[in-house]
């Protein structure tokens, strides 16, 4: 397990968690080529080879991923010809239904399915350093670093700890025990 962690709540808008998932498919395919989603990009937000293996993101603001937007998704990525496979990368994991549409789709549909999402997206792009520093940089990983000591501090200085029996010259002598 890796001690760094990366918390995609830190990221407030769809379009940086798509310049995340940019750069770190970048760094791990040479070959990607991003599309500008500007005329629409029929939920194509990157390819290697032109819809050979295409990617889609999805960075939900709030609640998770609902599985009504999952069904959408793969349903416009089975719209394209010659897919072979298609990569889902999501800032939060799939629920327990939306893992069900995804296993129920494996079997119908002529290209592979790939999911990188919530903490398994994290631990992928935690290996390319670049990409993490530049979304995520070392001075935020520094001060949560800090803070985290900090907590612990505190946290141990209010914990109950076992006193020692006081012990003959322990104490000054006007405050000494006497038995």
């Amino acid at each position: 397990m890796m001690a760094e962690k990366l918390n995609f709540r830190l990221i407030d808008n769809p379009a940086e968690f798509q310049k995340l998932c940019e750069m770190y498919l970048h760094a791990k395919y040479p070959a990607f080529q991003a599309v500008d989603g500007r005329g629409g990009d029929e939920g194509i937000d990157g390819f290697i080879r032109w819809k050979d293996h295409i990617f889609q993101f999805h960075h939900p603001l709030s609640g998770g991923l609902r599985v009504d937007k999952l069904r959408h998704y793969i349903k416009q990525a089975a719209t394209h010809d010659g897919v072979r496979q298609w990569t889902f990368l999501c800032s939060v994991s799939p629920t327990k239904s939306g893992w069900e549409h995804i296993e129920s789709k494996r079997t119908t549909l002529t290209f592979e399915i790939s999911i990188l999402a919530g903490s398994i997206l994290a631990e992928e792009i935690l290996k390319f350093h670049h990409v993490r520093e530049e979304l995520f940089p070392r001075e935020t990983l520094e001060l949560v670093k800090q803070i985290k000591e900090a907590v612990n501090r505190l946290t141990q200085k209010f914990t109950k700890t076992k006193l020692a029996k006081p012990l003959p010259g322990d104490a000054p002598e006007a405050l000494c025990l006497t038995e």
